[in-house]
């Protein structure tokens, strides 16, 4: 529960830095569809980093956030800020 704590911190940091910035829906379904690949995804969590990673368009979901990236690099951070996230007003 710590780790989590602290790994769901490090994201929020990163994610400010970054304008805070939210995936746009269709990027969201493309990172969660390769999540419910991975061996690591169990019951709406990734099991490596411990975050929730679903298909909502809210901070709290991983793979809604535009700064992050997937610990086993099987996803990356959206490539242009301007076209593919919105901030969050």
């Amino acid at each position: 529960m710590i780790i989590r704590g602290l790994n769901f911190a490090s994201a929020m940091a990163r994610w400010i830095a970054h304008g805070m910035r939210v995936c746009t829906q269709e990027q969201i379904e493309q990172r969660l569809a390769i999540c419910e690949a991975c061996e690591f995804y169990r019951d709406g969590y990734c099991q490596h980093c411990g975050c929730p990673v679903n298909d909502r368009r809210e901070i709290r979901n991983k793979a809604a956030l535009f700064s992050e990236t997937c610990p086993r690099n099987f996803w990356e951070t959206g490539h242009n800020p301007d076209k593919n996230a919105d901030a969050v007003s």
